[in-house]
């Protein structure tokens, strides 16, 4: 049921595409390269939305729902003390989690876009490389992309895993508090 709905979704989105004018496929964000990479994750993204990652949010609203009732049921006031000294600042790290999850997303996107838009111009033109003798400077100036994009998304990782190190550890210290 789902591969059907990327499936349909994958051919609606090529055919949009179809449907723009001339100049759309003149500017220099929409190359072929890049419309190709778009037609290739978008659709991926809905399925992931539609399948197992968009229950999540739903089970975690029931999970604190059900973990709030239980504790009202064993102490009344040291649940009011923790879901209104705790919970803001667990939820505000976890937007701040998710917020970051979600730019992390579009700076790789963005990292990768280069060098798939250039691997797709460079293989549609493979013709013209090949009767040039082209092939390894092709490889070269590619390996030498995706080194620098490697470079750029590893420090942004590292910048990354210190925010989830953090928000995790906003969790813990909120537990901590409860048990004290």
């Amino acid at each position: 049921m789902l591969q059907c709905v990327s499936c349909a979704y994958r051919r609606e989105y090529f055919q949009n595409i179809l449907r723009n004018p001339i100049s759309f496929f003149d500017l220099e964000a929409n190359a072929s390269g890049s419309l190709m990479g778009r037609l290739s994750t978008d659709p991926r993204l809905i399925y992931e939305l539609l399948g197992l990652n968009g229950v999540f949010p739903l089970i975690s609203i029931f999970n604190m729902a059900g973990c709030i009732a239980i504790a009202f049921s064993f102490g009344w006031k040291l649940t009011l003390v923790t879901f209104f000294s705790a919970m803001p600042v667990i939820w505000i790290g976890s937007f701040v989690r998710i917020g970051f999850h979600l730019k992390f997303e579009e700076w790789n996107a963005q990292v990768f876009a280069h060098s798939s838009q250039f691997a797709t111009e460079a293989i549609g033109a493979f013709r013209t490389v090949t009767s040039l003798t082209m092939e390894d400077s092709i490889i070269h100036k590619y390996d030498e992309l995706l080194r620098d994009q490697i470079r750029k998304s590893t420090r942004k990782a590292i910048y990354a895993s210190l925010v989830f190190a953090l928000s995790d550890s906003i969790e813990l210290c909120a537990m901590a508090l409860t048990y004290w």
